[in-house]
């Protein structure tokens, strides 16, 4: 079973791609989840703590991808990478960089200096796979 910490960030990225970081609230998760605010706030005191959570469980997520990929050649190496992307399209979403990206101008500081920190642990493993791919050919 899901723990309601995982709901809570599972919900929040469903409410991110779906309508923007701004767009949504504590209020709004508590009714989908018929929890209380309390009950947020328990885990992530601020909606920043939420967002930090969600970008802290993708960067997990990437981790692991780039995990079961190492040491393979670097054609496996980007359609792994690739697959992120195909899923979001199967799904009809937006990935949550370009989700996030929007709202980058009005996050707390610490949420923008998260989500750029994600973008760029993509932009670095992308960018490795390229290198290796034009030195292995």
């Amino acid at each position: 079973m899901i723990s309601t910490k995982d709901q809570i960030i599972q919900l929040s990225d469903t409410l991110i791609r779906d309508q923007g970081y701004n767009a949504f609230s504590f209020y709004d998760i508590a009714q989908k989840l018929k929890i209380k605010n309390s009950s947020i706030h328990y885990y992530f005191p601020t909606k920043t703590d939420l967002g930090i959570a969600l970008l802290e469980k993708h960067t997990e997520r990437l981790r692991q991808l780039e995990n079961s990929v190492e040491g393979k050649d670097a054609m496996t190496k980007i359609r792994a990478f690739l697959s992120i992307y195909n899923v979001i399209h199967e799904e009809d979403r937006v990935c949550i960089v370009g989700s996030l990206a929007t709202d980058l101008k009005t996050i707390e500081p610490k949420m923008a200096k998260a989500l750029k920190a994600f973008a760029n642990e993509i932009l670095e493993w992308v960018t490795s796979i390229l290198k290796e791919g034009k030195e292995t050919k």
